[in-house]
């Protein structure tokens, strides 16, 4: 039978074995392989594998929609660039775009991103990772970067992330031009953000006034707000202007990130939690203007909705010193702080003290758990206690899930460790869930870890007999902080 002038050539193409493909990917150049790529669906993602590299391509499947510019794609490239970006498009609707822009290429990329972007219908995350960025004393990355945010915002999207900037080089004759930076426009069709991560480029001058004005544009739809201000100065004065001037009426989430080097004041803080009831998760991982009591005469924040907080063992004494604060709080997670362990003492006994209506579901430890210092403050509890459950003891905190966060592997333990770790433990007569939380094991690293794990577990059972589970749990490094 002759064969049908209707026959679906994708169909005949998609019928060939894949050896036929890996072949024709040998001989075939740039313009060729567009051509076959648009005949056949299976065939799409070699050629993109050809234009974009093997390991973008593994980040694209794995990821699913998630699309990063290679370095072979810049604008003013040959057939490829353009090519491949229609290419991209026809296999499938992109709506989330994750690009880490490169000190030699910042400028192409920009350009190219807002390329990309264009002829996108619709949008829903941008993920920048901007490390160590260099750019030409004539180009303003500042100006480029806003402009960028704007074209995202317009094609509706929902998740904007600019983050991990290291280094931010302030130039004079660019503050002079901080009017430049402004939401174009307020009233975009589609706009509808919903998270936003700023990293500390966008808080100092010009920048930061572009940022105000795209808070404040959005604040309606604004649910999840994220400063990750990594080593950049950020001055006290200007998150005081940050944190003071734009109300969001639906925020759920406010997580404040690794400044090093920033001090924010408490009273601008807390002015921030107070005026935010919506609030149901709250990290701060940030540093406080030092003295003796920061929080003086400042009023507590009343967080009804708030389910997880996160922050230094002081913050968290102070908040929960009042037995009807954060009632409905389920998960308590108390940084190491100050090396003081008179704080971490007090916000132990503050979250599950008798004075509370009720502990909250779980509490977890961020601290540096096997280090001569809490080790020390390990064993002076164990010693201190009588077995009565006197004021200031561990055994009046009702304590019933406890997690650690460590900063290492248990391999190192010895013996003598175990057991000041397993007595500690049993101070809480309540607990009956136990785990800690450590970075994944380097397989290049001989550890045993499995046989010291065995010998904690047993330790911690000997000790606490009533205890119904204690689990270790691993964590990838770019998960993992202490």
């Amino acid at each position: 039978m002759a064969p049908s002038s209707h026959i679906d050539k994708r169909s005949a193409w998609e019928n060939l074995p894949l050896e036929v493909f890996e072949q024709t990917l040998t001989y075939m150049d740039a313009t060729s392989l567009i051509t076959l790529a648009r005949v056949n669906r299976l065939f799409n993602y070699m050629a993109l594998e050809q234009f974009f590299g093997k390991p973008m391509m593994n980040d694209l499947l794995r990821a699913s929609k998630f699309f990063n510019i290679p370095a072979s794609t810049r604008v003013g490239g040959e057939v490829s660039t353009i090519e491949a970006l229609r290419l991209a498009l026809w296999l499938q609707q992109l709506e989330h775009i994750h690009h880490r822009l490169s000190r030699e290429h910042f400028s192409s990329d920009i350009k190219s991103l807002m390329l990309i972007i264009a002829r996108i219908p619709t949008l829903k995350t941008l993920h920048l990772d901007l490390k160590e960025v260099y750019y030409p004393e004539d180009y303003m990355p500042e100006l480029a970067m806003a402009k960028l945010c704007d074209i995202a915002v317009a094609k509706g999207c929902e998740s904007l992330r600019l983050g991990c900037l290291v280094e931010v080089y302030q130039r004079l004759q660019h503050r002079q031009k901080a009017r430049l930076f402004h939401v174009v426009d307020s009233s975009f069709k589609k706009a509808n953000l919903r998270v936003i991560q700023i990293c500390g480029a966008f808080l100092i001058p010009p920048l930061s006034t572009y940022t105000s004005s795209l808070l404040e544009a959005h604040s309606a739809t604004i649910r999840h707000l994220h400063f990750d201000t990594s080593t950049t100065f950020i001055a006290a004065e200007t998150w005081e202007k940050i944190l003071g001037s734009v109300y969001f009426p639906n925020l759920e989430t406010f997580l404040f990130n690794h400044p090093i080097m920033t001090r924010v004041k408490p009273p601008s803080l807390i002015s921030f939690l107070s005026s935010h009831p919506t609030l149901t998760t709250l990290r701060l991982n940030c540093g406080l203007y030092h003295s003796k009591d920061p929080f003086r005469d400042l009023e507590q924040p009343t967080l009804p909705s708030l389910l997880v907080i996160e922050a230094e063992s002081r913050l968290i004494a102070w908040l929960f010193r009042s037995r009807t604060a954060c009632l409905n709080v389920k998960e308590v997670i108390i940084q190491q702080g100050e090396a003081n362990a008179r704080f971490l003492d007090e916000a132990l006994s503050a979250v599950g003290g008798p004075q509370r209506e009720g502990p909250p579901d779980k509490v977890v430890l961020k601290i540096r758990l096997f280090s001569r210092s809490w080790s020390a403050w390990m064993t002076r509890h164990i010693e201190d206690d009588d077995g009565d459950a006197r004021d200031g003891g561990l055994r009046n905190v009702w304590m019933i899930n406890l997690g650690f966060h460590v900063d290492f592997v248990v391999a190192s333990m010895d013996e003598e460790i175990m057991r000041c770790f397993a007595q500690w433990v049993a101070l809480f007569p309540a607990l009956r869930y136990l785990e800690i939380v450590r970075p994944s094991v380097d397989p290049t690293v001989a550890l045993d870890v499995a046989s010291v794990d065995k010998a904690l577990h047993d330790i911690i059972f000997k000790y606490c007999p009533k205890l119904e589970s204690f689990l270790f749990i691993s964590c990838d490094e770019d998960n993992y902080a202490v």
